[in-house]
């Protein structure tokens, strides 16, 4: 098929994304109060997830947004205003309730889009909060994310000096997902490129450090092609000289095409038996960062729920976190490894082919159209 076509098929997946934003709940939040939770046991420490209540992702308003991403459904959705004051009350409300801790600790920020999009967060209150944690001398590390297109040298050349001064690091995370771009445009409608991503990578590289998430089995890919494509992903992402990589596997969220496929029966939640052996993938060879691998414990995990990312058969999946868990701890895999029936129903799929990936968008999008 030719780009003419891709294009369509582009338009199709917008046009029905848009639709499926209609069906959101329109919860009313309050503007001055987050979320946040505590993890004991966080690598490389304990770590706080604080959730800052935004109008949500431009993304998302302006095209429909990524095709998987739920995570609308916990910001101030569809308020498109908020003030620096709000945004910095919910902060300092949230990391006040953890003045008991001591160090050292990891925040990370989130706030279902982009740190540095002064239309989701202005930037008197991005400043204030990235000073506040540079400030704080329990904090080691502290991470936010962001699409490529918001990394600013302006913004970085006030940040980073805050930070030099101290040992604490500034982890800036972008989700690069996959980075086959066609790909990502037709499965993720991710909305940027892996030039974009480089570009941003570059301004990072001296001032902080860069973090990469790749999605393990985007909407349409099968089990095989959602893992040759990660384990391409890991390939390209070397040259981006990422401090870290994570890799999340898919949830289903509402509101999304993803929960339209399952419905339908033409999505399953990756297996974790995958994300093992991406951990083994890793072992095997040379890469110049850190793998992170993040089973889908929504708890921990993440501020919001939603359907838990990976599983197997139930019963040996924590046998499998487990090692998971190992893995992310010591970038290593165990010796004794975990096995089971099931193993044998993740290995045939492996085997398993499929229509061509237009044809499989262009079905679903006929299906759901009539």
């Amino acid at each position: 098929m030719n780009r003419l076509t891709d294009e369509a098929l582009l338009s199709g997946i917008e046009a029905y994304m848009k639709k499926k934003r209609q069906e959101l709940p329109l919860t009313i939040r309050h503007k001055k109060k987050g979320f946040s939770t505590f993890s004991p046991h966080g690598i490389p420490s304990p770590h706080i997830t604080i959730l800052l209540r935004t109008p949500g992702c431009s993304w998302l308003r302006e095209s429909g947004g990524c095709t998987m991403c739920g995570f609308v459904i916990d910001s101030l959705y569809p308020d498109p205003d908020i003030a620096a004051d709000d945004i910095i009350t919910q902060f300092t409300d949230e990391i006040g309730s953890y003045d008991h801790l001591g160090e050292p600790l990891t925040v990370s920020l989130f706030n279902n889009g982009s740190f540095f999009n002064a239309r989701e967060i202005p930037v008197e209150a991005q400043y204030h909060i990235l000073q506040s944690l540079a400030e704080d001398e329990r904090v080691r590390e502290v991470r936010i994310e962001t699409r490529p297109e918001y990394v600013s040298h302006i913004f970085l050349q006030k940040i980073v000096p805050l930070y030099k001064k101290t040992c604490t690091e500034l982890h800036i995370a972008i989700g690069l997902e996959i980075s086959n771009d066609l790909l990502r445009a037709l499965t993720i409608h991710k909305g940027f490129t892996f030039s974009q991503v480089q570009r941003a990578g570059r301004v990072l590289i001296s001032p902080a450090y860069l973090d990469i998430y790749l999605l393990l089995k985007p909407p349409f890919l099968t089990e095989k092609e959602a893992l040759e494509e990660i384990i391409h992903s890991l390939t390209a992402c070397s040259a981006l000289l990422p401090s870290t990589v994570f890799i999340t596997p898919c949830k289903i969220f509402p509101t999304t095409i993803l929960m339209d496929l399952a419905h339908h029966g033409h999505y399953r939640v990756p297996w974790l038996w995958s994300l093992l052996e991406c951990a083994l993938i890793f072992s095997r060879g040379r890469f110049p960062f850190r793998l992170f691998l993040v089973s889908g414990v929504p708890v921990d995990e993440e501020p919001v729920g939603g359907v838990v990312g990976a599983k197997n058969c139930g019963k040996c999946d924590q046998t499998v976190v487990d090692t998971l868990d190992y893995f992310n701890r010591y970038q290593s895999v165990p010796d004794d490894l975990p096995g089971c029936s099931c193993r044998r129903e993740w290995e045939a799929l492996l085997l398993r082919d499929a229509p061509p990936i237009r044809e499989r968008i262009m079905n679903f999008l006929q299906v759901v159209g009539s």
